[in-house]
């Protein structure tokens, strides 16, 4: 980790370094002696974040086309009852889940397949040392500095997580990699965008160039999110912890559903009763706009003819 202080990026130091305060002869590592007081303090840590690295001129991937939309479908119109994978709104089955070191194994593989995952200044350092965790620390820093690398930030920072960086630095660094990079307004149905951003027509949101660079992915790019998802769910799932750290991935982050054919995320879906699971959701389900939440609509799907919201074999429960 002290080999990448002292760099740049772009050419540009990203923070002013300075020694640290001479320790008390008897203090922690962790603790500072303060002038004029007899009891140590607690030092404070350099975010990750701050880290300098020396980023390659090229930063280039090589992925062929980015068509894959990972946004969840608008709000449609008319009969809500529709098909979906066969996972969507199950919890994750035992068969979906992937040991840590699997996951790591699957994604260099795939990574070797396709090189043109890795910025093309990264290659021959990922070639000969696949497995090093500071390496793929320093590449998502790196990668952070781009919308078109922004999204495999992510992607490193998870295999840091996988690979044993130490947590506090690779858990701060993946909750970065997750934001979406720039704030947005919230739609655009009744009015323009904020300066700067543009409408979609057909989500009616407002997005800016990062926002919509980070929405479109490859399938290559799926397949190792898919890879990263199966072990972080499988972490989520043992722990029982409704706030774990990993939550975020799942939530933001895409796997194939349905064999193959559909792309999914993980979302909390609260069941009739209270309990609130962990899920796949197909993002072809964008629910109904006849005033229903989705498990309303799910309701009317199971007990109702199909576009009736009247004829119906059981009382509405609500």
């Amino acid at each position: 980790m002290s080999g990448l202080l002292g760099c740049t990026i772009n050419g540009k130091p990203m923070f002013g370094g300075s020694e640290d305060p001479e320790p008390a002869p008897e203090a922690s590592q962790s603790s500072a002696y303060t002038p004029g007081s007899t009891e140590p303090v607690e030092e404070s840590v350099p975010s990750v974040l701050e880290r300098e690295v020396e980023c390659p001129s090229d930063m280039g991937l090589k992925l062929g086309k980015r068509k894959t939309d990972t946004r969840v479908r608008p709000t449609v119109k008319g009969n809500p009852r529709r098909k979906f994978a066969a996972e969507h709104k199950q919890p994750a089955a035992e068969s979906f889940l992937l040991s840590n070191e699997d996951a790591v194994n699957q994604v260099i593989a795939l990574e070797k397949k396709r090189p043109g995952l890795i910025p093309a200044g990264f290659r021959e350092r990922v070639a000969k040392d696949p497995r090093s965790a500071e390496l793929r620390i320093e590449m998502a820093l790196c990668e952070l500095q781009s919308d078109e690398t922004r999204r495999r930030a992510s992607h490193d920072a998870a295999m840091a997580v996988l690979l044993g960086a130490e947590e506090a630095a690779s858990m701060e660094l993946l909750e970065e990699t997750l934001k979406p990079g720039q704030k947005t307004s919230s739609g655009c149905t009744r009015g323009p965008c904020d300066e700067g951003q543009t409408c979609d027509p057909k989500h009616k949101t407002c997005e800016t160039s990062t926002t919509r660079a980070l929405r479109w992915i490859s399938a290559a790019e799926l397949d190792v999110e898919h890879i990263l998802t199966r072990a972080f769910v499988r972490q989520v799932v043992e722990s029982g912890d409704p706030k774990h750290p990993l939550l975020p991935w799942g939530k933001t982050r895409r796997h194939r559903c349905g064999n193959g054919k559909a792309i999914c995320k993980f979302t909390d879906y609260e069941r009739s009763g209270g309990r609130v699971d962990f899920v796949h959701w197909d993002l072809r389900e964008g629910g109904t706009s006849m005033g229903f939440n989705e498990e309303q609509a799910d309701w009317f799907r199971k007990h109702c003819k199909p576009g009736s919201h009247t004829e119906c074999d059981e009382e509405q429960p609500w």
